[in-house]
């Protein structure tokens, strides 16, 4: 790991530990990414995963990013106030991931959420920021090869595609697991066709 992370890393460590509330900046600046708020949950080699908080002080899922792209890790002066919010409407202790993460490497992380069985799948969002800043692809994992993933996607009308797409698997920078907006086309789509 590069020395330049390292503070972040141990910033991030401490975060987790004292389950406080961070916001999370990613890139430098021309290539700077959006940045997100939540609790650090897990931390691997390669990928740090947050449970995410809206701003309307909700729970909204989990987002798996590069640590690479971290850049700043700022303690949320709120974050007394908004664990409490969480705590009274249920949504405090943290609830558990959903899924067995492997956040050493990117292929990890993506095979990972492949092979979830029946009603059990998680819908996902795969963002690859680099390439496309205002794009993600939404869907269900069904494979990772070496260079693809074969994602079953889902439209934005709520309506499953009826064959898998190739998206690279380098490009990946960022997946959000069981999101507001995932969750929501998945209730409406149902779940996704074997």
């Amino acid at each position: 790991m590069s020395s330049e992370l390292r503070p972040t890393t141990e910033q991030l460590t401490a975060a987790q530990a004292d389950a406080l509330l961070v916001r999370v900046y990613r890139g430098t600046g021309d290539d700077d990414m959006d940045w997100l708020e939540g609790y650090v949950v897990a931390i691997g080699r390669r990928w740090l995963l947050l449970a995410r908080v809206s701003n309307d002080i909700w729970l909204t899922g989990w987002s798996a990013v590069r640590l690479r792209d971290v850049s700043v890790v700022e303690p949320r002066a709120n974050a007394r106030f908004i664990t409490e919010a969480l705590r009274r409407r249920e949504q405090w202790p943290l609830p558990p991931v959903p899924l067995d993460l492997d956040l050493d490497s990117r292929r990890g992380l993506l095979t990972s959420l492949a092979g979830s069985e029946g009603d059990g799948e998680e819908v996902v969002a795969l963002h690859p920021e680099r390439r496309d800043p205002d794009v993600c692809f939404v869907g269900v994992v069904r494979a990772v090869g070496r260079h693809w993933v074969d994602l079953l996607e889902v439209t934005i009308a709520a309506q499953w595609e009826s064959e898998t797409t190739k998206r690279a698997v380098e490009a990946i920078t960022r997946v959000d697991i069981a999101g507001g907006y995932e969750s929501a086309l998945r209730l409406v789509a149902g779940p996704a066709p074997r």
